[in-house]
């Protein structure tokens, strides 16, 4: 659309504000927005990107032109269209089930009723996707100094197992030391 050809391109209005609506609800700084859409799978989802890509979708410095051009009280306001929104479609589909309810079972949806149906009362229809990689978990990671010290500790119960008390002599394992250090 742009005749100069310099510089970046614009990003679309849907990413920048899905950017800003990631940054004001997690708290995030603005170097921490792009770095986290790129290593979570469900923001990029969220701002639209169709693909993964290795490269930052935006600089961080680009947040400041975006809070500038958005500000909280236009953010407020998109955030009372949405809820707005939300509200009228959710009540358009209680309509639509209480409608789908006041018809006898196996009338409108081509099935026919049997006794069990009809004593049967479905409070919630649709359906739930649980995906894992959303959930957080406590995992210690390899540079974690307590991974290494644990091992430590259960290496030297081993020794105290394994070694022979006819022999009188332990090898040497400079516990005091190492739990000095650790």
């Amino acid at each position: 659309m742009f005749k100069n050809r310099k510089g970046n391109t614009a990003k679309p209005l849907r990413f920048v504000l899905r950017a800003l609506l990631i940054q004001t609800q997690n708290q995030y700084s603005d170097e921490e927005v792009p770095v986290q859409i790129i290593k979570t799978p469900c923001l990029l989802y969220f701002c639209g990107m169709p693909t993964y890509e290795k490269k930052l979708p935006f600089d961080s410095s680009l947040m400041v032109y975006f809070r500038k051009r958005f500000t909280p009280e236009i953010l407020g306001d998109i955030n009372e269209m949405i809820i707005s929104k939300t509200k009228i479609e959710a009540s358009k589909s209680s309509e639509n089930l209480r409608e789908d309810d006041a018809l006898p079972p196996g009338e409108g949806s081509g099935k026919q009723g049997t006794v069990e149906e009809e004593n049967v009362e479905v409070s919630n229809a649709g359906e739930l996707i649980v995906d894992a990689t959303c959930v957080p978990q406590n995992i210690r990671y390899p540079q974690d100094l307590s991974l290494l010290n644990e091992g430590r500790e259960n290496l030297e119960k081993i020794v105290d197992l394994l070694h022979d008390l006819k022999d009188g002599v332990k090898p040497r394992t400079y516990r005091r030391r190492a739990h000095k250090d650790y």
